[in-house]
């Protein structure tokens, strides 16, 4: 099993947009990080465990062709505001990605994409 960290930064990124401390004015490479998500493969299974604003970035960054799933684990917009981009997996392997959650999670999810 691999585990990717795709981002580890906060619900806002880092550095953060405006922000003057000294952490976001860094040149330290682990000052620059991406929203939270990992992405976990196991032979030919690719999960992605959350979907932040990110994602589409994330993807292209870690040259990320197809993904098997989604996990998201809460309706945070820092969780799910990447969705619309998993469009492009849709389009280009003619399949649906499976999306997993809990019950709450899911209606928020079909009242914000309702498509």
């Amino acid at each position: 099993m691999k585990i990717t960290f795709l981002g580890t930064g906060t619900s806002m990124g880092i550095p953060l947009v405006g922000c003057s401390c000294a952490v976001c004015h860094s040149d330290n490479e682990r000052d620059q990080r991406l929203r939270t998500a990992i992405m976990v493969e196991e032979g030919s299974t690719r999960i992605v465990v959350d979907c932040g604003p990110d994602f589409r970035y994330q993807m292209l960054q870690y040259q990320v062709s197809d993904i098997s799933a989604l996990l998201i684990t809460h309706e945070h917009n820092d969780h799910i505001a990447g969705l619309d981009d998993v469009r492009a997996f849709n389009i280009w392997h003619k399949k649906p990605v499976e999306v997993y959650t809990c019950q709450r999670v899911q209606e928020k999810l079909k009242l914000r994409y309702p498509y």
